[in-house]
């Protein structure tokens, strides 16, 4: 991950994943992209029947968000009724990635070791 314009806080998995993008991987997946979420450069796994986005607690924090206490359950493939993980808490973002920005997307953050 790197903050757009004000240095780099990069952590190992995300400089894992943004070298993979960098690398190529992108154009071997579709479902790979560069996203941003408040000035801060995130590699992102794009699931297009998600109701929601999913991030690690750590990163939630750095983003600065006003969030709210949640608990969510959220569930694999197909709705599976095997608990995956739960959410701890919630916050609207706007995600941005290639020249398309969603506003109000449902951000529930799980944690790290989830």
């Amino acid at each position: 991950m790197k903050e757009r314009n004000e240095g780099s806080h990069v952590t190992k998995t995300d400089h894992s994943l943004m070298t993979a993008i960098e690398g190529g991987m992108s154009k071997a997946s579709p479902y790979i992209k560069i996203a941003w979420i408040n000035k801060l450069q995130f590699a992102a796994l794009i699931d297009t029947g998600s109701d929601s986005v999913i991030c690690r607690n750590s990163v939630a924090k750095r983003l600065e968000l006003k969030i709210e206490p949640a608990s969510n359950v959220m569930h694999g493939f197909g709705n599976i009724k095997m608990r995956a993980a739960r959410a701890l808490e919630k916050a609207k973002v706007d995600i941005s990635s290639d020249d398309i920005e969603v506003k109000g997307v449902k951000m529930l953050s799980v944690r790290d070791s989830a």
